[in-house]
């Protein structure tokens, strides 16, 4: 799979979350735990109940282009939440140059270019709407950022590259 890779640790053990454009994989190590795990949309809505994960990769179907919430617990209640984000299509399922993160954030985010860190980007914020709400210049990347002016909700980060004129998009949810 060429997608993101999602690590969260529960009693000392790594679960590995993974997505597709169709699917989203948790891989679960060998030990005597029994994990259950339940998928929720962005909206609330529960889309795979809790069940008990199996050793090795457990595969739950997803619809492409969206945010799921991916619930990990034990029989003893230690609850690891996190956000998992599909591909829009099958032909998109490359690499994403972008690393952006906390997603979901409250008012600090953190952003990564994978290739270049060089600046020559410029960003540009839309609402869920599409309403372009802000955007920068010279954007530099691998530096904390302050948005903490956005109210909660859905938001499309556009990062352009000015030398090749190449966008890439990434959906950011503030919490």
């Amino acid at each position: 799979m060429n997608s993101g890779k999602y690590a969260q640790s529960i009693n000392d053990r790594e679960l590995n979350a993974y997505t597709s454009a169709n699917a989203i994989y948790i891989s679960v190590p060998q030990d005597s735990t029994a994990y259950f795990c339940s998928i929720r949309d962005v909206f609330g809505k529960e889309i795979h109940g809790k069940n008990e994960l199996q050793t090795g990769v457990n595969k739950y179907s997803a619809s492409p282009g969206e945010f799921y919430f991916v619930k990990i617990e034990t029989e003893r209640s230690s609850v690891k939440t996190f956000t998992l984000f599909t591909f829009e299509s099958k032909s998109s399922m490359t690499k994403s140059s972008f690393i952006v993160f906390p997603n979901p954030f409250h008012e600090e985010l953190t952003v990564f270019n994978t290739e270049k860190n060089d600046g020559n980007y410029d960003l540009r914020i839309l609402d869920n709407k599409g309403s372009e709400i802000s955007g920068a210049k010279n954007f530099e990347m691998g530096t904390h950022y302050e948005f903490d002016y956005l109210e909660p909700g859905l938001y499309i980060f556009i990062f352009t590259d000015k030398i090749s004129l190449q966008t890439e998009s990434i959906k950011i949810i503030k919490k």
